[in-house]
């Protein structure tokens, strides 16, 4: 395909419409995926005393996912374990109290069906045994989980999905007498499962028909953006061999640093008694972008303060932004150029540095 080609099939993906999508408090924190994180919130709201004040709504809601228990409820006090041990020493993630039931739930959110189970269940049914009341075995999933351990154990798998639904359709009951912030927080837990979920075809016909029909188009635009980004990336390897090979470097740290996916950089780390100068030579879609600072906030100081004022090295078109100096050049500056602009700054601070002994 040509350019034009390209242009015409990124115009059709303009005018698809996109799900919009925010994310939560725990996505962007970084904890939306871990279990342990997801356990310790649904302890919180299936403990009926917790200060949510939604009573048993959350334990109620789970009691329905389970076939022959739909139309059940309780009303007394619920109260839950964290991290059950099991006589073989395993753990299992919740165990809960009821008037009537003993409900144990191992929670999934990404990780593989690998417990095991029999213990599980033979620690519920123990549980439920000494207060004569009815074991209940979960599998709490974001997806449907077909592993045959869970039949063969006499496990219920209910997903992530089921289990919102049902707190959807009784949350209204508990509205005036729950906290208005828990119910928040109830929300944002929520809101932040479903977004791990990955959209399925059918919430998004016109996008996944999008990538069905020109597959071979966008296979070959992602393959060259690849080449495109690879390009990017190897300008920094190249300006480090022209600085090595045509000039003679001062004495620092010179090292190629992996940023993320769209960045590299070519790092210089000079020591000044106790304080810690870098130059950083960036290559990104945008340019290149040369910054200098200091690893902490007294090193940034004695740069600006103390190495600008005694030698003057910056230009005038530097500018100072946030305790950084930064310059930036059009991506097709010539590296012989950049090279040498970046050996100038680099030989100001080593004069200093050797000035200062």
């Amino acid at each position: 395909m040509d350019v034009k080609e390209f242009e015409k099939l990124l115009k059709v993906y303009e005018h698809i419409p996109k799900t919009k999508r925010r994310r939560t408090f725990m996505e962007f924190s970084g904890y939306s995926h871990y279990e342990n994180v997801c356990s310790n919130i649904l302890q919180f709201f299936l403990d009926s005393e917790n200060e949510h004040g939604l009573g048993n709504l959350v334990f109620n809601a789970l009691l329905r996912c389970i076939p022959g228990y739909e139309n059940d409820s309780e009303r007394g006090v619920i109260e839950v374990n964290r991290e059950e041990s099991t006589d073989d020493g395993g753990r299992l993630d919740l165990l809960i109290h009821s008037d009537r039931y003993v409900v144990g739930i191992e929670n999934k959110i990404r990780a593989g069906l690998y417990n095991d189970l029999k213990k599980y269940r033979e620690t519920v049914e123990k549980a439920a045994r000494e207060k004569e009341q009815t074991a209940l075995c979960v599998v709490l999933s974001l997806n449907a989980v077909t592993d045959l351990k869970i039949k063969e154990n006499r496990f219920v798998n209910v997903t992530y999905k089921q289990l919102f639904e049902k707190i959807r359709s009784a949350i209204g009951e508990h509205i005036t007498s729950g906290d208005a912030v828990y119910i928040n927080h109830l929300a944002e837990f929520m809101k932040t499962i479903n977004n791990l979920k990955l959209q399925t075809m059918e919430e998004n016909k016109k996008l996944w028909a999008f990538f069905k029909d020109n597959k071979d188009a966008v296979s070959e635009l992602s393959k060259k953006f690849n080449e495109f980004m690879q390009s990017i990336h190897q300008k920094v390897y190249i300006l480090e061999d022209e600085l090595s090979k045509n000039f003679t470097l001062p004495e620092c740290k010179h090292q190629v640093w992996k940023e993320k996916d769209d960045d590299r950089a070519l790092i210089h780390d000079f020591e000044i008694d106790k304080y810690k100068i870098y130059v950083n030579v960036y290559s990104r879609v945008s340019g290149w972008e040369v910054i200098i600072g200091g690893r902490n906030p007294e090193s940034t100081n004695y740069l600006f303060n103390t190495i600008e004022k005694r030698v003057g090295f910056l230009r005038d078109d530097f500018e100072k932004e946030d305790d950084i100096i930064y310059t930036d050049f059009n991506a097709d500056k010539n590296i012989s150029e950049l090279a040498q602009e970046v050996f100038n700054i680099l030989q100001q601070i080593d004069t200093y540095k050797k000035s200062i002994k």
